[in-house]
């Protein structure tokens, strides 16, 4: 029985370690290839969910795009000091402004029209960020969380509105508008009692503190005024796309979409926003009788033409390398059209 046992000759456990050599480079291939399939299929989602996201933000805001109240063809009067081109956190007169970039740099001028016009001429406020070079910039002003007027408001008085959800706060400002008329005005301060809140707007010097001008020609509200008065507070939205402190995995810049609501600090919206590009939709013949935009400009381009609609590309990546050399990248595209009844 031991003569006919006989073990492996030396080719056959060659062979065989060959073959084995072959087989477990082959599951190495196919689960390197299938950790670089993850990483691709991962990166795109994670760029495509970021592109979304952005481009819904930017959506709810431009739909809402000069809103003022019962009707926003309403042009609203300014009741500050300061003229309505030193107004950028509250300029209802331009609802939609936009800044296309045509210099290398992240100074004002590389930005047309140029983006001092954003901020404030005592030297304050500005965007707290520079953006991308070579980025656009969008501005979006509306009038939301209107409260009814409580009782009547004298050209003079102070402004009594409903105290039931109350959306506003010292030092905001504020529309008050009925279907006829709009005048802004801040509010330095709220006072609550049975029911009711009623906000004084005490004049300053400042140009954002309220002039000593009355509220208007005659009284707001009920039977002596025109109906749907209210009151709402002012929102100023500013998009763009700056970088952040952190760094890929090559070691590369990586950049954000960021806003800036008002004369509030700026916010860090999502990562992975590379680039915003715009077009703005306008109606160049407003006064005929089809309200229907006609053509796209750049920001560049815009001079008073009415704006229909906004169009924004933004160009979105994986931020780090997935699967290969270089972050992945995809650009995505949205029209959003101004609301019918916000047309001007």
């Amino acid at each position: 029985m031991r003569a006919k046992q006989k073990g492996l000759s030396l080719a056959e456990l060659l062979l065989a370690l060959a073959l084995g050599a072959v087989i477990v480079a082959g599951f190495g291939r196919m689960f390197a290839a299938n950790r670089a399939t993850h990483a691709i299929l991962e990166g795109q989602s994670r760029l495509q969910e970021s592109a979304r996201v952005a481009l819904d933000l930017i959506a709810r805001s431009a739909r809402m795009a000069g809103h003022i109240g019962c009707d926003s063809r309403v042009a609203a009067a300014n009741g500050l000091n300061g003229v309505w081109r030193d107004l950028p956190e509250v300029r209802l007169a331009s609802p939609v402004e936009a800044f296309e970039g045509v210099g290398a740099g992240s100074h004002d001028d590389a930005w047309q029209p140029s983006l001092a016009g954003l901020k404030a001429t005592d030297g304050s406020g500005g965007l707290g960020r520079a953006p991308a070079a070579g980025t656009d910039v969008l501005v979006l002003r509306r009038v939301e969380a209107r409260q009814p007027l409580a009782r009547s408001v004298g050209v003079h008085d102070t402004v009594v509105v409903e105290a039931d959800n109350l959306d506003l706060q010292d030092d905001d400002f504020a529309v008050l508008a009925d279907c006829e008329r709009a005048i802004l005005f801040r509010v330095t301060s709220i006072a609550e009692a049975a029911g009711v809140a009623t906000l004084a707007r005490a004049s300053g010097a400042g140009r954002l503190d309220n002039g000593a001008v009355a509220l208007g020609a005659a009284p707001w509200g009920g039977a002596s005024g025109a109906e749907g008065a209210g009151v709402g507070r002012v929102v100023a939205d500013v998009y763009f796309v700056a970088e952040v402190e952190e760094r890929n995995n090559r070691g590369e810049p990586v950049f954000a979409l960021w806003r800036k609501v008002g004369d509030g600090s700026v916010a860090e919206l999502l990562r992975g926003i590379d680039d915003m590009r715009l077009l703005l939709a306008v109606d160049s013949t407003p006064m005929d009788s089809d309200p229907r935009a006609d053509r796209y400009l750049s920001p560049a381009d815009l001079g008073a033409e009415s704006v229909r609609a906004v169009h924004v590309e933004l160009l979105a990546s994986s931020i780090d390398a997935a699967g290969g050399d270089l972050p992945l990248r995809r650009a995505f595209a949205r029209t959003v059209a101004l609301r019918p009844r916000l047309l001007q």
